[in-house]
């Protein structure tokens, strides 16, 4: 105890007698606890962000394609450039022998786009897809107005569509407008049966301008 004692008393002695080197040696204390908290609050405020976003877009989902998003199509190896197309009988494979799999749905982008309504006009330049009415259990994403395509309108090949939130925007006043309007697509005519809802862009690349057929 008397140790105890003797040893407070040094220290308080000592700060006494060294006041601007104890106060400063608090500060950088302070500063160096206050700058470990704000880099833990800004990655878990990220880590936060990541999650959100890819949820949106399914943090269960597995993309596949016949090459990766970074290939330099200018220097493709010869194994590469004979790689086969991925077909509808590789997605109905999946359905049939992966009991594990909830849902499949091909994709497949159409470049250079024109959409028109009225005297209106949307270029998108890759953002036309086919898919299949499982698409919004694959992308967890549900509709706004209207509805999604489903195995109806599958096996009659309507031509009716699901645009995204931006290409309502651009062509009418309100999203519920657009549901029964007709657009004309790439010179196709296109019935709107479904406006998607609203996500947050994915790290500055915007998932609401797409048109589902």
């Amino acid at each position: 105890y008397a140790e105890i004692r003797e040893g407070v008393k040094l220290a308080l002695e000592s700060i006494r007698g060294n006041k601007f080197r104890s106060l400063m040696t608090i500060v950088g204390v302070m500063i160096g606890v206050g700058a470990v908290i704000l880099v833990n609050t800004i990655m878990d405020g990220f880590n936060e962000y990541a999650e959100s976003s890819i949820d949106k877009i399914g943090s269960n989902v597995m993309y596949v394609t016949k090459w990766s998003e970074d290939t330099d199509f200018s220097n493709l190896t010869e194994e590469e450039r004979r790689r086969k197309d991925i077909t509808m009988r590789e997605a109905e494979a999946i359905m049939e022998m992966c009991p594990l799999v909830k849902a499949v749905s091909p994709e497949k982008k159409a470049l250079r786009n024109v959409i028109k309504y009225g005297d209106k006009e949307v270029h998108t330049p890759d953002d036309f897809r086919g898919c299949w009415p499982t698409q919004p259990i694959v992308t967890n994403r549900d509709v706004a107005f209207g509805r999604f395509l489903d195995d109806g309108d599958m096996r009659r090949k309507a031509m009716v569509c699901v645009i995204g939130p931006e290409i309502a925007d651009a062509l009418f006043e309100t999203h519920a407008e657009a549901v029964g309007k007709e657009l004309r697509i790439n010179g196709y005519k296109f019935t709107v049966i479904g406006v998607q809802e609203k996500i947050e862009d994915l790290f500055g690349i915007s998932e609401n301008d797409f048109i589902y057929i």
